[in-house]
């Protein structure tokens, strides 16, 4: 990637950044004790940010065509007329990892769907006549660079529950 800062130092950049984002997701739906989705995906995306003529302009993609990016934030730079100073950050390379007890991907899609039946709590509360539960983990890898020497990776995982009851009274 270092060599797509070149690139934008060579189109007359003066500052640009680069930031790429893969990740795995799994989501399950459940609508009284119905299982109504099931899925896995993957997903990428990459930006450039750039300040060109000290107006900054971004451009996004699901294409690893960086080369192209940075191209159109320059043009998108080129039509800001607002103006940008960033202050200089200190060089740092870094990697950040989200510390877990145990992996989402370790975790077996059936045991995944069971635990989320399981939150199904309408025999316990009879008032509540319908519960609809959403059930999401998501692993993900951020790489940033910039033409400062920032190279940073952080990588993390989350799980996330939410659950919409309607009740009788």
């Amino acid at each position: 990637m270092e060599k797509f800062l070149k690139y934008a130092e060579k189109k007359g950049c003066d500052y640009a950044e680069i930031k790429e984002y893969t990740g795995q997701k799994t989501l399950i739906e459940l609508q009284n004790e119905n299982i109504k989705e099931i899925s896995k995906s993957n997903s990428v995306l990459y930006s450039a940010r750039v300040i060109y003529k000290e107006a900054e302009g971004m451009a996004f993609s699901n294409k690893y065509d960086i080369q192209k990016l940075i191209d159109n934030a320059i043009r998108l730079a080129r039509a800001n007329k607002n103006k940008i100073a960033l202050d200089r950050l200190p060089e740092l390379k870094k990697i950040v990892k989200t510390k877990i007890k145990k992996d989402p991907e370790e975790i077996d899609l059936e045991e995944k769907k069971n635990n989320v039946l399981k939150l199904d709590l309408r025999k316990e509360y009879k008032k509540i006549n319908s519960i609809k539960i959403n059930y999401q983990d998501t692993k993900r890898k951020i790489t940033f660079l910039n033409s400062e020497g920032r190279d940073l990776m952080w990588k993390d995982s989350m799980i996330g529950i939410v659950a919409i009851t309607h009740a009788k009274e």
